[in-house]
Protein backbone atom coordinates (compact mmCIF):
# COMPACT_ATOMS: atom_id res chain seq x y z
CA UNK A 1 0.00 0.00 0.00
CA UNK A 2 1.39 3.39 -1.01
CA UNK A 3 -0.11 6.43 0.73
CA UNK A 4 0.44 10.12 0.10
CA UNK A 5 -0.95 12.85 2.32
CA UNK A 6 -0.95 16.65 2.32
CA UNK A 7 -2.22 18.41 5.47
CA UNK A 8 -2.79 22.06 6.33
CA UNK A 9 -4.01 23.54 9.62
CA UNK A 10 -4.92 27.13 10.51
CA UNK A 11 -5.77 28.38 14.00
CA UNK A 12 -6.74 31.66 15.65
CA UNK A 13 -6.88 31.72 19.44
CA UNK A 14 -6.73 34.04 22.40
CA UNK A 15 -7.33 34.42 26.15
CA UNK A 16 -8.75 37.25 28.22
CA UNK A 17 -8.54 37.61 32.03
CA UNK A 18 -11.10 39.65 33.95
CA UNK A 19 -10.07 40.55 37.51
CA UNK A 20 -13.46 40.40 39.20
CA UNK A 21 -11.92 41.32 42.57
CA UNK A 22 -8.43 41.58 43.97
CA UNK A 23 -8.50 37.81 44.67
CA UNK A 24 -10.88 36.48 42.00
CA UNK A 25 -10.15 36.04 38.30
CA UNK A 26 -12.25 34.89 35.36
CA UNK A 27 -10.35 33.59 32.31
CA UNK A 28 -12.08 32.97 28.99
CA UNK A 29 -10.46 31.65 25.84
CA UNK A 30 -11.50 30.68 22.33
CA UNK A 31 -9.77 28.76 19.56
CA UNK A 32 -10.93 28.61 15.93
CA UNK A 33 -9.32 25.80 13.91
CA UNK A 34 -9.58 24.71 10.29
CA UNK A 35 -7.94 21.53 8.97
CA UNK A 36 -7.59 20.61 5.30
CA UNK A 37 -6.35 17.18 4.27
CA UNK A 38 -5.71 15.42 0.96
CA UNK A 39 -4.95 11.70 1.00
CA UNK A 40 -4.46 8.96 -1.57
CA UNK A 41 -4.25 5.17 -1.61
CA UNK A 42 -2.47 3.01 -4.14
CA UNK A 43 -2.47 -0.75 -3.64
CA UNK A 44 -1.05 -2.22 -6.85
CA UNK A 45 -2.23 -5.60 -8.04
CA UNK A 46 -0.08 -8.50 -6.91
CA UNK A 47 2.88 -9.12 -9.21
CA UNK A 48 5.35 -11.93 -8.49
CA UNK A 49 6.17 -13.57 -11.82
CA UNK A 50 9.31 -15.43 -10.76
CA UNK A 51 7.76 -16.66 -7.55
CA UNK A 52 4.61 -17.85 -9.28
CA UNK A 53 6.71 -19.76 -11.85
CA UNK A 54 8.56 -21.63 -9.12
CA UNK A 55 5.38 -22.28 -7.13
CA UNK A 56 3.69 -23.65 -10.24
CA UNK A 57 6.60 -26.03 -10.76
CA UNK A 58 6.37 -27.21 -7.16
CA UNK A 59 2.62 -27.74 -7.42
CA UNK A 60 3.03 -29.65 -10.68
CA UNK A 61 5.54 -31.92 -8.97
CA UNK A 62 3.13 -32.55 -6.11
CA UNK A 63 5.26 -30.71 -3.56
CA UNK A 64 2.60 -29.98 -0.95
CA UNK A 65 0.75 -33.32 -1.31
CA UNK A 66 4.06 -35.15 -0.85
CA UNK A 67 4.74 -33.23 2.38
CA UNK A 68 1.26 -34.07 3.65
CA UNK A 69 1.73 -37.74 2.70
CA UNK A 70 5.06 -37.82 4.52
CA UNK A 71 3.49 -36.37 7.64
CA UNK A 72 5.61 -33.21 7.52
CA UNK A 73 2.49 -31.03 7.15
CA UNK A 74 -1.17 -31.37 7.86
CA UNK A 75 -3.57 -30.64 5.04
CA UNK A 76 -4.64 -27.46 6.83
CA UNK A 77 -1.01 -26.31 7.13
CA UNK A 78 -0.46 -27.01 3.45
CA UNK A 79 -3.53 -24.99 2.50
CA UNK A 80 -2.36 -22.11 4.72
CA UNK A 81 1.12 -22.06 3.15
CA UNK A 82 -0.35 -22.07 -0.34
CA UNK A 83 -2.61 -19.14 0.58
CA UNK A 84 0.29 -17.18 2.05
CA UNK A 85 2.40 -17.53 -1.09
CA UNK A 86 -0.36 -16.73 -3.55
CA UNK A 87 -1.64 -13.39 -2.23
CA UNK A 88 -0.64 -10.35 -0.24
CA UNK A 89 -1.72 -11.19 3.30
CA UNK A 90 -0.91 -7.91 5.01
CA UNK A 91 -2.93 -5.68 2.68
CA UNK A 92 -6.53 -6.45 1.77
CA UNK A 93 -6.53 -7.41 -1.91
CA UNK A 94 -10.04 -6.02 -2.37
CA UNK A 95 -8.56 -2.52 -2.51
CA UNK A 96 -6.01 -3.33 -5.18
CA UNK A 97 -6.10 -1.13 -8.26
CA UNK A 98 -4.04 0.13 -11.14
CA UNK A 99 -4.27 3.84 -10.27
CA UNK A 100 -4.24 5.81 -6.98
CA UNK A 101 -7.48 7.03 -5.40
CA UNK A 102 -7.30 10.58 -4.01
CA UNK A 103 -9.83 12.31 -1.74
CA UNK A 104 -9.87 15.55 0.24
CA UNK A 105 -11.75 16.72 3.34
CA UNK A 106 -11.81 19.72 5.65
CA UNK A 107 -13.06 20.34 9.20
CA UNK A 108 -13.82 23.50 11.20
CA UNK A 109 -13.94 23.68 14.99
CA UNK A 110 -14.61 26.30 17.67
CA UNK A 111 -13.26 25.31 21.12
CA UNK A 112 -13.80 27.50 24.22
CA UNK A 113 -12.44 27.38 27.76
CA UNK A 114 -13.51 29.12 30.96
CA UNK A 115 -11.58 29.20 34.25
CA UNK A 116 -12.62 30.81 37.55
CA UNK A 117 -9.98 31.01 40.28
CA UNK A 118 -10.08 32.32 43.84
CA UNK A 119 -6.90 33.13 45.79
CA UNK A 120 -7.35 32.23 49.45
CA UNK A 121 -4.08 33.90 50.42
CA UNK A 122 -0.69 34.64 48.88
CA UNK A 123 0.21 30.94 48.64
CA UNK A 124 -3.04 29.02 48.06
CA UNK A 125 -5.88 29.13 45.53
CA UNK A 126 -8.88 27.11 44.32
CA UNK A 127 -10.26 26.99 40.79
CA UNK A 128 -12.85 25.48 38.48
CA UNK A 129 -12.58 25.07 34.71
CA UNK A 130 -14.51 23.88 31.66
CA UNK A 131 -12.46 23.16 28.53
CA UNK A 132 -13.23 21.88 25.07
CA UNK A 133 -10.59 20.12 22.97
CA UNK A 134 -10.46 19.00 19.34
CA UNK A 135 -8.45 16.82 17.00
CA UNK A 136 -9.09 16.73 13.25
CA UNK A 137 -10.48 13.70 11.47
CA UNK A 138 -8.35 11.69 9.11
CA UNK A 139 -7.95 8.67 6.88
CA UNK A 140 -7.26 4.97 7.41
CA UNK A 141 -4.00 4.34 5.56
CA UNK A 142 -4.71 0.64 4.92
CA UNK A 143 -8.42 0.84 4.00
CA UNK A 144 -9.00 2.39 0.58
CA UNK A 145 -11.33 5.41 0.90
CA UNK A 146 -11.58 4.89 4.67
CA UNK A 147 -11.91 7.93 6.91
CA UNK A 148 -12.89 8.83 10.48
CA UNK A 149 -14.60 11.81 12.10
CA UNK A 150 -12.95 14.53 14.25
CA UNK A 151 -12.33 13.80 17.93
CA UNK A 152 -13.58 16.16 20.64
CA UNK A 153 -13.25 16.15 24.42
CA UNK A 154 -15.04 18.19 27.08
CA UNK A 155 -13.26 18.41 30.42
CA UNK A 156 -14.52 19.66 33.81
CA UNK A 157 -12.10 20.25 36.67
CA UNK A 158 -12.22 21.47 40.27
CA UNK A 159 -8.95 21.88 42.10
CA UNK A 160 -6.62 23.60 44.50
CA UNK A 161 -2.97 24.59 44.22
CA UNK A 162 -0.54 26.13 46.65
CA UNK A 163 2.32 25.68 49.03
CA UNK A 164 3.09 25.39 52.72
CA UNK A 165 6.26 27.40 53.06
CA UNK A 166 7.06 26.36 56.62
CA UNK A 167 7.47 22.68 55.68
CA UNK A 168 8.62 23.17 52.07
CA UNK A 169 5.56 21.44 50.59
CA UNK A 170 3.98 22.30 47.21
CA UNK A 171 0.70 20.62 46.28
CA UNK A 172 -1.84 20.34 43.46
CA UNK A 173 -5.18 18.53 43.86
CA UNK A 174 -7.79 18.19 41.12
CA UNK A 175 -11.12 16.40 40.67
CA UNK A 176 -11.94 15.89 37.00
CA UNK A 177 -14.50 14.53 34.57
CA UNK A 178 -14.02 14.25 30.82
CA UNK A 179 -16.16 13.11 27.91
CA UNK A 180 -14.66 11.98 24.59
CA UNK A 181 -16.67 11.86 21.37
CA UNK A 182 -15.23 9.85 18.46
CA UNK A 183 -12.10 8.93 20.40
CA UNK A 184 -9.72 7.79 17.65
CA UNK A 185 -7.83 4.52 18.11
CA UNK A 186 -5.94 2.00 16.03
CA UNK A 187 -6.70 -1.61 16.99
CA UNK A 188 -5.29 -4.92 15.83
CA UNK A 189 -8.13 -7.28 14.87
CA UNK A 190 -8.00 -10.94 13.90
CA UNK A 191 -8.32 -11.64 10.20
CA UNK A 192 -11.19 -13.80 8.98
CA UNK A 193 -9.15 -15.55 6.31
CA UNK A 194 -7.56 -18.94 6.70
CA UNK A 195 -4.07 -17.63 7.41
CA UNK A 196 -5.25 -15.87 10.55
CA UNK A 197 -2.95 -12.89 9.94
CA UNK A 198 -4.40 -9.91 11.90
CA UNK A 199 -4.80 -6.43 10.46
CA UNK A 200 -4.95 -2.89 11.84
CA UNK A 201 -8.35 -1.22 11.91
CA UNK A 202 -9.20 2.37 12.78
CA UNK A 203 -12.15 2.67 15.15
CA UNK A 204 -13.74 5.41 17.24
CA UNK A 205 -15.75 5.33 20.45
CA UNK A 206 -17.37 7.59 23.05
CA UNK A 207 -15.65 7.43 26.43
CA UNK A 208 -15.94 9.23 29.75
CA UNK A 209 -14.13 9.11 33.07
CA UNK A 210 -14.13 10.55 36.58
CA UNK A 211 -11.00 10.83 38.68
CA UNK A 212 -8.65 12.63 41.02
CA UNK A 213 -5.10 13.82 40.43
CA UNK A 214 -2.72 14.58 43.33
CA UNK A 215 0.77 16.04 42.96
CA UNK A 216 3.04 16.61 45.98
CA UNK A 217 6.54 18.09 45.98
CA UNK A 218 8.39 18.22 49.28
CA UNK A 219 11.71 20.01 49.59
CA UNK A 220 12.89 18.41 52.80
CA UNK A 221 16.24 20.23 52.74
CA UNK A 222 17.88 22.69 50.32
CA UNK A 223 19.51 19.65 48.67
CA UNK A 224 16.76 17.02 48.78
CA UNK A 225 13.44 17.06 46.89
CA UNK A 226 10.77 14.35 46.84
CA UNK A 227 7.89 14.19 44.34
CA UNK A 228 4.86 11.93 44.43
CA UNK A 229 2.04 11.95 41.90
CA UNK A 230 -1.11 9.86 42.18
CA UNK A 231 -3.82 9.67 39.53
CA UNK A 232 -6.98 7.62 40.03
CA UNK A 233 -9.75 7.57 37.44
CA UNK A 234 -12.77 5.50 36.51
CA UNK A 235 -13.11 5.14 32.72
CA UNK A 236 -16.15 3.86 30.87
CA UNK A 237 -16.43 2.99 27.17
CA UNK A 238 -19.88 3.83 25.89
CA UNK A 239 -19.89 2.67 22.30
CA UNK A 240 -17.70 1.74 19.36
CA UNK A 241 -18.87 3.48 16.18
CA UNK A 242 -17.01 1.40 13.65
CA UNK A 243 -17.64 -1.99 15.28
CA UNK A 244 -20.83 -1.89 17.31
CA UNK A 245 -20.64 -5.61 17.94
CA UNK A 246 -17.60 -4.86 20.09
CA UNK A 247 -19.59 -2.67 22.46
CA UNK A 248 -17.97 -2.94 25.88
CA UNK A 249 -19.41 -5.52 28.24
CA UNK A 250 -17.08 -4.59 31.10
CA UNK A 251 -18.21 -2.78 34.19
CA UNK A 252 -16.18 0.35 34.88
CA UNK A 253 -13.53 0.02 37.58
CA UNK A 254 -11.20 2.43 39.31
CA UNK A 255 -7.77 2.64 37.74
CA UNK A 256 -4.76 4.08 39.58
CA UNK A 257 -1.29 5.13 38.52
CA UNK A 258 1.51 6.52 40.65
CA UNK A 259 4.63 8.34 39.48
CA UNK A 260 7.35 9.49 41.82
CA UNK A 261 10.97 10.39 42.13
CA UNK A 262 13.42 11.42 44.81
CA UNK A 263 16.22 13.84 43.88
CA UNK A 264 19.37 14.60 45.80
CA UNK A 265 21.60 17.50 44.81
CA UNK A 266 24.89 18.18 46.52
CA UNK A 267 27.05 21.23 45.86
CA UNK A 268 30.63 21.62 47.01
CA UNK A 269 31.75 25.21 47.62
CA UNK A 270 34.33 26.33 45.03
CA UNK A 271 37.88 27.26 45.87
CA UNK A 272 39.85 29.93 43.98
CA UNK A 273 40.81 27.56 41.14
CA UNK A 274 37.97 25.09 40.87
CA UNK A 275 34.25 25.53 40.38
CA UNK A 276 31.45 23.75 42.27
CA UNK A 277 30.72 20.10 41.78
CA UNK A 278 27.15 18.83 41.97
CA UNK A 279 25.36 15.50 41.88
CA UNK A 280 21.73 14.55 41.57
CA UNK A 281 19.72 11.35 41.33
CA UNK A 282 16.13 10.45 40.51
CA UNK A 283 14.17 7.30 41.18
CA UNK A 284 11.15 6.96 38.88
CA UNK A 285 8.46 4.43 39.72
CA UNK A 286 5.22 3.62 37.91
CA UNK A 287 2.59 1.34 39.42
CA UNK A 288 1.26 -1.66 37.53
CA UNK A 289 -1.41 -0.96 34.93
CA UNK A 290 -4.95 -2.13 35.55
CA UNK A 291 -5.54 -5.26 33.46
CA UNK A 292 -9.15 -4.40 32.72
CA UNK A 293 -8.19 -1.18 30.93
CA UNK A 294 -4.78 -2.02 29.50
CA UNK A 295 -4.41 -1.44 25.78
CA UNK A 296 -4.36 -4.37 23.42
CA UNK A 297 -1.13 -6.29 23.69
CA UNK A 298 -0.48 -5.56 27.39
CA UNK A 299 -2.69 -8.15 29.12
CA UNK A 300 -0.11 -10.93 29.29
CA UNK A 301 1.45 -12.74 32.25
CA UNK A 302 4.11 -15.43 31.84
CA UNK A 303 6.43 -17.25 34.27
CA UNK A 304 9.29 -14.92 33.26
CA UNK A 305 7.64 -11.50 32.83
CA UNK A 306 4.42 -9.52 33.02
CA UNK A 307 3.35 -6.86 30.57
CA UNK A 308 2.10 -3.67 32.22
CA UNK A 309 3.71 -4.38 35.61
CA UNK A 310 5.32 -1.83 37.91
CA UNK A 311 8.54 -0.19 36.70
CA UNK A 312 11.43 1.43 38.59
CA UNK A 313 14.31 3.40 37.07
CA UNK A 314 17.32 5.18 38.64
CA UNK A 315 18.88 8.17 36.85
CA UNK A 316 22.11 9.84 38.00
CA UNK A 317 23.83 13.07 36.97
CA UNK A 318 27.33 14.15 38.05
CA UNK A 319 28.48 17.61 36.97
CA UNK A 320 31.15 20.25 37.35
CA UNK A 321 30.95 23.99 36.65
CA UNK A 322 33.80 26.45 36.25
CA UNK A 323 34.42 29.13 38.84
CA UNK A 324 32.28 32.19 38.26
CA UNK A 325 33.82 35.57 37.63
CA UNK A 326 32.93 39.01 36.37
CA UNK A 327 34.67 38.60 33.00
CA UNK A 328 35.35 34.87 32.93
CA UNK A 329 33.28 32.68 30.56
CA UNK A 330 31.13 30.07 32.24
CA UNK A 331 31.48 26.46 31.18
CA UNK A 332 30.99 23.01 32.58
CA UNK A 333 30.58 19.30 31.98
CA UNK A 334 28.38 16.52 33.29
CA UNK A 335 28.11 12.75 33.13
CA UNK A 336 24.52 11.51 32.78
CA UNK A 337 23.49 7.90 33.31
CA UNK A 338 19.84 6.97 32.78
CA UNK A 339 18.65 3.57 34.04
CA UNK A 340 21.82 3.08 36.06
CA UNK A 341 20.84 -0.45 37.15
CA UNK A 342 20.00 -1.42 33.55
CA UNK A 343 16.57 -2.77 34.52
CA UNK A 344 14.44 -3.48 31.46
CA UNK A 345 10.73 -4.22 31.20
CA UNK A 346 8.38 -5.62 28.57
CA UNK A 347 6.08 -2.68 27.82
CA UNK A 348 3.91 -4.24 25.11
CA UNK A 349 3.28 -7.21 22.84
CA UNK A 350 2.73 -6.77 19.09
CA UNK A 351 0.64 -9.48 17.44
CA UNK A 352 0.81 -8.21 13.84
CA UNK A 353 2.90 -11.22 12.74
CA UNK A 354 1.51 -13.76 15.22
CA UNK A 355 -0.27 -15.56 12.38
CA UNK A 356 3.14 -16.25 10.86
CA UNK A 357 4.54 -17.45 14.18
CA UNK A 358 6.55 -14.29 14.88
CA UNK A 359 4.97 -12.02 17.54
CA UNK A 360 7.35 -9.48 19.06
CA UNK A 361 7.68 -7.48 22.26
CA UNK A 362 8.55 -3.86 23.01
CA UNK A 363 11.30 -3.49 25.62
CA UNK A 364 12.08 -0.41 27.73
CA UNK A 365 15.31 1.49 27.13
CA UNK A 366 18.56 -0.03 28.48
CA UNK A 367 21.25 1.85 30.39
CA UNK A 368 22.08 5.11 28.62
CA UNK A 369 25.31 7.08 29.20
CA UNK A 370 25.91 10.60 27.89
CA UNK A 371 28.37 13.45 28.39
CA UNK A 372 27.08 17.03 28.48
CA UNK A 373 29.23 20.06 27.70
CA UNK A 374 28.00 23.65 28.04
CA UNK A 375 29.55 27.07 27.77
CA UNK A 376 28.32 30.64 28.01
CA UNK A 377 29.56 34.21 28.16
Amino acid sequence: MFNRGSYKAFALYGDAIWHLTSTTNLTAGLRLTRDEKRFSWYSPLRSATSLDTQLAALNAAGFYPSLVAAGALTQQDANTLQALTSSNQLINGQGASTTPLQVSKSWNNLSPRVVLDQHLDADNMVYGSVTRGYQAGGFNALAVNGDYAPETVTSFELGSKGQLRTVGLTYSLALFHYQYNNLQSLALVTSGNQSGVPAYEVSSSDEKADGVDLDLRWRATPHFTFLRRRRVHRPEIQESHRQRRHRSQRSARWHAQTHGYARRRHDVAPCWRHGPRHASGRIHRRDALQRGFARQGTCLTTPTFRVGGSMTRLDVRLGWDSASGANAPHWGAALVVNNLTDRRYVTGINYIAAGLGAPNATISQPRFVAVELHAGI
